[in-house]
């Protein structure tokens, strides 16, 4: 008879044991949940919009290979496709945002592996941006330009476009 009052009085420990340990759990996961050095969902910065642009249209050599593109309606632009950088590392772009436009846009340069070597601000229907600085290092050769679109006041995706060239140095 000892033995089954032995397993009677150790059964009811084992439980709270158990119980404790799924409390201690859950508060972490709690605290884990609405940490505030933990980035929640919601947390979005808009890139801003660029410091440097010009409201017009700008008038652009034809050797720089000026090239319109229609992303859908109320998404058209310009720009460069022959990209030769200066001594200072500042590339005609030219990117241009269609007064008809609906959406801000916004350029980046990528390099071949990827990186990021140049990036405008958003541009707003109407304005321009003849040049962007070249990061430090970026060097002559096949670039990628993408070209961001957003929803203006939601930030949501318009779409983007990409477009293959060379960078001359």
């Amino acid at each position: 008879m000892k033995k089954s009052d032995k397993k009677k009085q150790e059964t009811p420990r084992a439980v709270y044991l158990l119980g404790a340990a799924c409390a201690v759990a859950l508060i972490v996961l709690v605290v884990v949940a609405i940490a505030p050095w933990q980035k929640q969902a919601g947390d979005f910065t808009p890139p801003p919009f660029e410091e440097n642009a010009v409201a017009g249209t700008p008038t652009v050599d034809e050797s720089l290979g000026w090239s319109e593109l229609a992303v859908r309606e109320g998404y058209n632009i310009k720009l460069c496709g022959v990209l030769q950088a200066d001594q200072d590392g500042m590339l005609p772009v030219w990117l241009y945002s269609d007064a008809g436009n609906t959406v801000w846009v916004k350029l980046r340069i990528l390099d071949a592996e990827g990186n990021r070597i140049a990036e405008s601000g958003l541009l707003k229907p109407g304005e321009y941006l003849e040049k962007v600085q070249l990061a430090d290092g970026a060097k002559a050769g096949d670039v990628k330009l993408h070209v961001m679109g957003y929803e203006p006041e939601t930030y949501y995706s318009a779409g983007a476009v990409d477009f293959q060239t060379v960078l001359q140095r």
